[in-house]
């Protein structure tokens, strides 16, 4: 909730709909914007797209865009890729509808023509960007939340220990390279001890999501 002090705080905004003459509506696989800076009458973005896709997906933006171009390719997970690319800015962009607000931008996911944005605006210009959204952007449904920022996540030098192992000799990979047991005797402590740390990191980072999330 809104602190009693707060003035015109950020709301966060899910938006969904379909951009009207967009690469959005050509393609058939799910793609994500994770992060973007406007370069004037350009803008650089980076889009998560799958890798079997990824021919396909430059060939959209290659037909929809005056001028287009990839800066950089690298793998993001086993079947995913992330992708530099710089392209020329449309008026009808739906970054400057968040940018004129002074919202901040957090991801924008497509999937079978349907554009899913999400962001946070001061509350009282959440009407201003949907009505500029709504001039390029077939809403179909709008959702919202109070802005939450997460606190840090601190683990103690232990907890961080711990973890350093864990991750290093595969505990919680599927299937698990080592357990409990094993890791336990490598970092020189009882297995409770062990069993203790771990439920204290998975708690914290718990709460921490839930937190950033906006969750109560």
């Amino acid at each position: 909730m809104a602190g009693k002090k707060d003035f015109n705080p950020f709301l966060v905004l899910k938006v969904e709909g379909v951009h009207n003459d967009c690469w959005t509506t050509k393609i058939d696989f799910p793609t994500q914007i994770i992060h973007y800076r406007d370069m004037g009458p350009y803008v650089k973005m980076s889009v998560i797209v799958p890798k079997k896709d990824l021919k396909k997906f430059v060939s959209a933006l290659r037909e929809y865009y005056r001028l287009f171009s990839i800066q950089t390719v690298q793998e993001y997970s086993r079947d995913r890729v992330l992708l530099s690319v710089i392209k020329n800015y449309r008026q009808s962009s739906l970054f400057k509808a968040i940018d004129g607000v002074g919202g901040i931008f957090f991801s924008s996911k497509s999937e079978g023509g349907v554009e899913n944005w999400e962001f946070a605006v001061p509350t009282n210009r959440k009407e201003d960007v949907l009505e500029v959204m709504g001039e390029t952007l077939d809403i179909r449904n709008v959702r919202e939340r109070n802005f939450v920022v997460p606190n840090m996540l601190e683990l103690s030098r232990n907890e961080m220990r711990v973890l350093k192992a864990a991750m290093e000799l595969g505990y919680f990979d599927f299937p698990r390279r080592t357990n409990s047991s094993e890791l336990s005797k490598f970092l020189g402590i009882d297995r409770t001890t062990l069993i203790y740390h771990l439920r204290s990191i998975q708690k914290k980072l718990g709460m921490y999501i839930l937190n950033a999330m906006g969750e109560e």
